[in-house]
C-alpha cells in the first residue's frame, strides 16, 4: 500500500490524511465528542501540517516492508514498526487488526520459534 500511495501520488497531497480522519471518525466524533479520541482526532484534523507528517511516516513504514523481502536482518524492527503502524492506524481510523495479526509470525527470528514450542506442542496430534 506504501507503493499504491507513492504511485497515486497521495502521500504528496496535503490535505489527504485531513480527509481521511475526517471521512472515518465523523461518527466518533459526533457520538463522542468529550472523548480523548474525538479530541486528540478534531486536533490532527485542525492541524494538517501534522497529520500529513503522519501519512508520510506511515507510508515510509510501509515502504520499509520492501527491506524484508531482501534481508532477515531487520525483522525485530519490521515487526515493531508493523505493531507501531497497526495500532496507530487503529488509533486514527479505527481499522482493526486481530485478522492480520497473523502477518506478525513472520517477523518472528528463526531461534525465537523454540520459544513457542509450548504452543505448537499443544497443537499438535497426539
Amino acid at each position: 500500500s506504501g507503493l499504491y500511495k507513492l504511485f497515486r501520488g497521495s502521500v504528496f497531497n496535503p490535505e489527504q490524511m485531513q480527509s481521511v480522519l475526517m471521512n472515518d471518525n465523523v461518527s466518533a466524533i459526533y457520538h463522542n465528542p468529550d472523548s480523548f479520541h474525538s479530541d486528540a482526532i478534531l486536533y490532527f484534523i485542525q492541524h494538517p501540517s501534522l497529520s500529513q507528517i503522519v501519512f508520510v511516516c506511515a507510508t515510509l513504514i510501509e515502504l520499509s516492508f520492501l527491506l524484508g523481502f531482501f534481508t532477515k536482518k531487520y525483522d525485530l524492527w519490521l515487526l515493531l514498526g508493523l505493531i507501531v503502524f497497526h495500532a496507530g492506524n487503529y488509533f486514527m481510523t479505527g481499522i482493526s487488526f486481530l485478522e492480520q495479526s497473523v502477518i506478525f509470525l513472520v517477523f518472528v527470528p528463526r531461534e525465537k520459534w523454540k520459544l513457542l514450542h509450548p504452543i505448537n506442542s499443544f497443537f499438535q496430534k497426539r
